[in-house]
């Protein structure tokens, strides 16, 4: 027999007001309800608002029906949405409750004696077994008549709550929200602090509080976690600890095609330039597709030197080749003019005075990450692989801050021989990622199991190759447009001449230059053409010139001139002399540099260079040389070291300044009666 309550009852039973009760009903939040003629009046139309017990949580049902004596037995216990609204742990203590007491049925039908005796060797043996100390015969038979009662939910933990059926930490709605504004800021004050205050103004204004117990559940259990994350943590917190991301699909792409680029202080200390204890800098570019470190630097510091460094390690790999696309920082040092280019990030206007970046030259698509977002570059989680992995087999471990620090390490720091070299950390990391991490096999999404080698080789696409001189020459560090003078141009407070500069006075050029070898640049058009090279000029003292560099400036002086007439002349003479249109063609065929035989799609790529730079690597003669591998104690050293990947040693200059003007003039004439 259906059994109606009116909305009196019905808002006692679940603790909230009459009007709340009428407003619920209204909205179908108790589904089918009636209206019963009343002698009271002040329902509708004389009619009085009742409400179906059913349509009330079970565990509400069984405390009316057990309050008025009536049987509990034709409640059908219907807790799906009860139980799926349960914090997860409540679910799982509950779990844990009936398969006691299934095991307690089980145990006392297998076994002999008395149902009391056998209860008290039942819960004897669970506490040998499983350390369950809390739990008695009271606690036994009560979790069995709950169960049987309310279903699973009954034995949901019932902490914070008055009894079945009562109020729910009792809270008023104002005082819950008075102490949401003390604990949601960005202060983080405690619980207990904030409770102290709550309970001060709730004496002033009558608030009905639980205790503190009941408000840290309240906080742990009620309050929505993202919420609390951005109130107290911030925007950039809930960005990264609950916001949705996006799935990139690691089968969208080959190996090999899209490199990810950063810079990463390790969590170890070896000795610095000054024998100090220092913490070094990885340079890394990490393979998107299969997580295989492609090319590496570990130095003393971290800019756009060893950002380039640890990139011809890779690039100059003919096993490897180059990208399609590059991931990297939003750092300055990644978007400098020389690797990636200040138009890519900063909407920066580019024009014709401006040098073409590393990547630009290579056809290499660049892309920056949102700032302060560690989700979105993959190489941040090789970077904690690599602290757990690698940094904590050294003594010298220091953990990722000062709650991390492992006890003791101040003594080992004073002792300089359990402090490794940074030559050591960049041999022990170079064998750990070439034979250890890559040749283990991983579970992560798209790796089926293999190891980074073997995802690297399985999923590799084309191979984009680049002539190997002309890619050195790429991988060298250049400046942006500057101004030739009459002491030629200006590179770090130092002037750099030859004698033919004086015929490109005033124009724009562009300078490359290896820090290994600052005796000499390279000297380019604004249109990647190659010029010449210059040398270094020294100083004179201020007093007391010496003769002989009075004597050589004199020479540098009297070839300019000789230069600047010739040039004159010449052109006057040819002006009135034009060439035939036979000999115009045999000079364009004898010009045009015919690109190599195409390889075989399938095998590689060919990166398409500029002609002027793959014509100015064939004349500077570059040399070959291996890939930077280590980075000196300091700056120049480590600049040293790096640009010793691009040439295998300066080469000689000869000139002479006696019969340089001579020279310079056949070598013109020869080429204008071609």
């Amino acid at each position: 027999m259906e059994q109606w309550l009116t909305v009196k009852e019905a808002g006692e039973l679940l603790g909230i007001t009459e009007r709340a009760v009428r407003r619920n009903a209204i909205s179908g939040e108790y589904g089918e309800v009636k209206y019963e003629t009343s002698s009271a009046g002040g329902g509708k139309s004389g009619k009085a608002l009742q409400i179906n017990l059913k349509a009330l949580p079970t565990d509400l049902q069984i405390a009316y029906l057990k309050g008025y004596g009536q049987s509990v037995r034709d409640v059908v216990i219907n807790d799906s949405e009860e139980w799926d609204s349960a914090p997860q742990w409540k679910r799982e203590i509950a779990a844990e409750r009936m398969e006691i007491l299934a095991a307690w049925d089980r145990f006392v039908g297998d076994t002999k004696g008395n149902k009391t005796q056998r209860t008290k060797e039942f819960i004897r043996t669970r506490k040998v077994a499983n350390g369950e100390n809390k739990l008695c015969h009271g606690t036994l038979y009560r979790w069995k008549k709950a169960y049987k009662e309310g279903g699973r939910c009954a034995l949901l933990p019932e902490w914070g709550k008055k009894s079945i059926g009562g109020n729910k930490r009792a809270i008023d709605p104002e005082a819950l929200g008075f102490f949401l504004k003390l604990y949601g800021t960005k202060q983080q004050r405690s619980v207990a602090d904030c409770y102290e205050d709550l309970v001060l103004v709730a004496k002033e204004r009558g608030w009905r509080i639980p205790s503190l117990r009941t408000v840290c559940r309240i906080v742990n259990e009620d309050m929505p976690k993202a919420t609390l994350v951005h109130l107290r943590e911030g925007e950039e917190a809930w960005r990264n600890k609950c916001a949705p991301y996006i799935l990139r699909d690691p089968d969208s792409v080959r190996a090999g095609q899209i490199w990810v680029g950063d810079h990463q202080r390790l969590d170890l200390f070896c000795k610095g330039p000054n024998g100090k204890p220092v913490r070094p800098w990885l340079t890394a570019w990490l393979d998107f597709r299969s997580w295989k470190p492609l090319g590496w630097i570990i130095s003393y510091q971290s800019n756009t030197d060893t950002i380039m460094a640890a990139f011809a390690n890779a690039a100059l790999d003919r096993a490897i080749g180059l990208p399609n696309d590059i991931y990297v920082d939003n750092g300055n040092d990644y978007s400098s003019y020389e690797f990636a280019g200040r138009g890519n990030r900063r909407q920066v206007k580019v024009d014709e005075k401006t040098v073409r970046s590393l990547v630009a030259e290579l056809g290499i698509a660049p892309h920056f990450a949102i700032p302060a977002n560690a989700r979105a570059k993959v190489i941040e989680r090789f970077y904690g692989i690599v602290a757990d992995k690698f940094c904590r087999r050294f003594t010298t471990y220091c953990g990722r801050d000062n709650k991390n620090r492992p006890e003791g390490l101040d003594d080992i720091l004073k002792d300089p021989n359990q402090v490794p070299s940074l030559k050591e950390i960049q041999e022990a990391f170079s064998g750990w990622a070439i034979h250890m991490y890559n040749k283990t096999k991983s579970q992560g999404e798209g790796r089926k199991g293999e190891a980074p080698d073997e995802t690297f080789q399985r999923t590799r696409g084309l191979i984009r190759l680049a002539p190997e001189s002309a890619l050195r020459l790429c991988l060298m560090r250049h400046t942006q447009a500057m101004t030739v003078q009459r002491l030629g141009v200006n590179l770090f407070g130092q002037w750099y001449y030859k004698p033919e500069l004086i015929n490109y006075l005033g124009e724009q050029v562009y300078v490359r230059y290896r820090d290994a070898d600052m005796a000499r640049v390279f000297v380019f058009s604004m249109k990647d053409e190659y010029l010449m090279e210059a040398t270094l000029q020294s100083r004179a003292a201020a007093i007391g010139v010496d003769k002989e560099i009075i004597r050589e400036a004199k020479k540098l002086e009297k070839e300019a001139r000789r230069l600047t007439r010739s040039y004159a002349e010449i052109a006057e003479e040819m002006a009135f002399t034009p060439d035939p249109l036979e000999r115009v063609i045999q000079r364009m065929a004898q010009q045009q540099d015919r690109p190599p035989d195409p390889k075989p799609p399938n095998v590689i790529e060919p990166v398409k260079l500029t002609q002027q730079m793959i014509a100015a690597a064939k004349e500077i003669d570059m040399a070959k040389a291996v890939g930077a591998e280590a980075v000196g104690n300091e700056t120049t050293r480590y600049k040293e070291l790096y640009m010793q990947s691009l040439f295998s040693g300066p080469r000689e200059v000869k000139s002479s300044h006696e019969d340089g003007a001579k020279k310079a003039l056949t070598l013109l004439k020869s080429v204008l009666n071609k």
